[in-house]
Order: structure tokens, then sequence, then C-alpha cells
């Protein structure tokens, strides 16, 4: 297919922005591929989560494939006594368009901290230019996800299911914002279901985003203001722990019981992909890889990560792999600039791929932090690898 040149008549360089997504960070309308649509972070950050002792730490680096160079971005619990793991730290924007960094905190006073994606190293490591915020004394870090997204002007959270609504039966576990994270609202969408919410996406257009309680997706067609419960996708309790938008038509997420369902019209029906290897155990974060990898790319538990060109039906080739001394470790959290494949786990894994299928382990970040645990990743690229 060829390149995008215009559109509505406008040429790709004049485009500012696409439904509120900026023209650099928008790799394909309508599933047709920009022109030079080739990514690399110029920045890569990843949170800390578990023990106390771990908590509130944040690191980054620089390097463009994040094999190397990694050092303290800020130590939020250092600085300011926020004893907090980090569970989610994505880029979006603020409401003037400027790149903001997010970090998405747990159990703990102002859990929402934020800055300007501008700043270099040195400037992010400075308390006074980070804002925090506490939107509701439970809206904690869902443990994968990502259950922070950024799209068209808006940020939507996913919480705890301990935020309740004004009626008794029903649970509040999604929040959003419009003004850049400075102020939350509750979304109350009349949920019934005493669960937290483990993930959240954005499409890139149309205002429709998905989420999860439990293995109930919950869609939005008005960028986050009103939700329709779309049903579960199986029986029972388990958790939707992941969902990813391929910026193409097709939606995957992860189940807490090692299933994964892929849809292809926004959410409104879900078909079981089999074959990923995973057996029982749980998925905790998808990604699609664009260009040259075009692949999803699944991540769990003892190391175990799958990768498929389209995540149907036994099209996933399981890979198992090791952290830097061996040893297989939970793999928390996966993301991509699709150049490289990032993914972070337990006792200071880091591993990075340039094809979903060999992978490399990383003693820097071992050397850096020991045996604390790596919980997320992110980058300075807006939504890639989520939608």
């Amino acid at each position: 297919m060829a390149d995008l040149t215009k559109v509505n008549g406008v040429a790709n360089a004049d485009i500012v922005k696409i439904d509120g997504v900026a023209a650099a960070d928008i790799q394909k309308v309508d599933g047709i591929d920009k022109p030079s649509a080739v990514t690399t972070a110029g920045r890569w950050m990843i949170g800390l989560g578990g023990s106390l002792a771990a908590s509130g730490k944040t690191y980054t680096t620089t390097v463009a494939d994040a094999s190397s160079g990694w050092e303290l971005m800020i130590d939020f619990e250092a600085d300011s006594g926020l004893s907090n793991a980090i569970g989610d730290i994505i880029t979006g924007e603020d409401p003037e368009g400027n790149k903001r960094i997010m970090c998405h905190g747990h159990h703990e006073n102002r859990e929402v901290m934020f800055t300007s994606a501008s700043y270099n190293t040195e400037q992010l490591g400075v308390l006074d230019n980070w804002e925090r915020k506490n939107p509701f004394k439970h809206a904690d870090e869902a443990m994968t996800g990502p259950a922070l997204a950024w799209g068209n002007d808006v940020w939507i959270m996913g919480g705890d299911k301990d935020a309740q609504g004004t009626d008794p039966e029903t649970y509040v576990n999604l929040f959003r914002s419009t003004d850049g994270g400075e102020t939350w609202s509750q979304i109350i969408n009349g949920n019934t279901i005493e669960d937290r919410c483990y993930a959240v996406a954005y499409k890139g257009s149309g205002g429709i985003w998905l989420a999860s309680t439990q293995s109930h997706i919950w869609k939005s067609t008005d960028d986050g203001v009103n939700w329709t419960d779309k049903g579960a996708l199986q029986a029972g309790t388990k958790d939707i722990k992941c969902i990813a938008y391929d910026g193409s038509g097709r939606w995957v997420t992860g189940l807490a019981g090692g299933t994964v369902y892929y849809s292809d019209d926004d959410g409104e029906n879900w078909t079981e992909s089999t074959g990923e290897g995973f057996g029982t155990r749980a998925i905790h974060g998808v990604i699609y890889a664009k260009g040259s990898i075009n692949k999803w790319v699944i991540v769990g538990p003892s190391g175990e990560t799958s990768y498929s060109s389209d995540a149907s039906a036994d099209s996933w080739t399981n890979v198992r792999i090791t952290n830097y001394s061996g040893s297989y470790k939970n793999i928390d959290s996966i993301a991509t600039d699709d150049t490289t494949i990032v993914a972070v786990g337990g006792t200071a894994g880091l591993y990075t791929s340039t094809d979903a299928i060999n992978w490399t382990a990383h003693i820097d970040m071992a050397d850096l932090i020991g045996t604390l645990h790596c919980r997320c990743v992110g980058m300075d690229l807006i939504g890639t690898g989520m939608r």
C-alpha cells in the first residue's frame, strides 16, 4: 500500500495533529502508513515496585535501544517521602499540546506525578519540576496494563475497586482528566463488579477507548465520558490484565488464566486465540510492534514470552527467556517504539529485542539497582505499542 501523502487535502508535512495526536507520533491513518514511519524512542523509562525499598524510584536512559546508559531519574521516596510503587510510566500531552511524562503510583497520597517530557535527565531529577496529585485515595496502580493512557487531549486511569460510586451496589475503578492530570473525575458507569481496572487503551481515533474489569470489556466512543459493558470474554473471575491496539483494526487482550482474545470490530465481538504457550499462567502485558518487527508480543510469569504476526488462533510461538543471572523471572511490562521492544520484570529484569524472537538480558540494570524489581516501562513516544 502506498504511503500517505495527504489527509483531507493537507500535505503530510503540514499536518500538526489528527484526533488530538501529534503528527510525529502517528504511524498510520486508517491503516495507511505515513511516509518514513520509522520511530525511535529518545528516552526510555522504568518504574520500580515491590518492597518499600524499591518504592518511588524511576530510572531512565537516552540510549535508543535501551541497552545501556541507565541512571536514576527521580526517587520520589527519598525526595518527598512518597513510599510508592510505580505501576505505570507513559508519555501523553498537557493542555497546550506539549509532551508530558506521567507516573501512576500505588496506595499513597499524591498517586499521580507528572512533568515536562522536554526536560533533560538532570532536570527530571529535580522534585520541584514535578507536580504530584492525589485524585482519589484508592486510585492505585493496577499491576500490569497499562492502566494509564492518553489520547485526544484526555487522560484515562484505571484504579482500585475500593473507590465507590454514589450507589453502594456499584463501584468506580476508572478516572478521567481533561486538564493534563491537574484534576480527575470519577467515571460513574454503573459497574457492579467489585474489582479493579487493570488495563486501559485508546484506539487513536474516533474517541474509542477500551478498559477492563475482570473479564469484562468496557467501551467508550466519546473519549471516556460514557462507557458500555460489552460483556465477559469468559465465565469466572479471571481478570483482563492487558489491552493493546495494532493501529490497523485489531485489538488483543491477555487474561490472568493465560488466555488471549482478539477483536476486529472495536471490542464488540471477541475470538479466543490459542497456542501462546503460557498454559494457565497470567499474561501480564501485550504490544504490537509495527514496521520490520511486525508482530504481537505477550509476556508473563517465569520468563514467558510469545509472538505472533496476527494473534489469531494457533499462530503463537513461545520463547522463554532468562534474566541476567540465567533465572526465569516474572516479566511484568512491555513497550515498543517499533524498532526496539523493551520488557521488564522482577529482580532487575531488563530485556530487549529487535525481532520479538531473540532477547538480550542486560546486566546493567542489575549493577544499578541490585535485586530491586522493575515494574513498568515506558518511553517518550505517545501510545506506541498500545494503540
